[in-house]
């Protein structure tokens, strides 16, 4: 039984990397298990409709990532506002 790709994030600071990979390779499994024993069709195709869900999730979390450093979210990890130099979001005096 194999979790597949996930929309596994990065751990919050202070976490330790390895009990980060733990902790969301047990949730993964007990999801797994539980999507298996409560499916109301085969459980692999239950099983594969979540991996499948996963595999969406974690595409659509690196796309958004890249959205959010491409217009400057804001955060740490993507301060200011890129974009607005870039299509003249901020009016020049001169």
């Amino acid at each position: 039984m194999t979790s597949g790709a996930g929309a596994k994030s990065e751990p919050h600071r202070g976490f330790i990397p390895a009990d980060f990979d733990r902790l969301y390779a047990a949730m993964s499994g007990d999801m797994e298990r539980t999507v298996r024993a409560n499916a109301t069709v085969h459980p692999d195709v239950a099983a594969n409709a979540l991996q499948e869900a996963n595999k969406t999730a974690f595409d659509l979390i690196a796309r958004n990532k890249n959205v959010q450093r491409l217009i400057g979210s804001g955060t740490a990890e993507s301060p200011g506002r890129p974009v607005e130099g870039i299509v003249g979001g901020k009016k020049r005096r001169g």
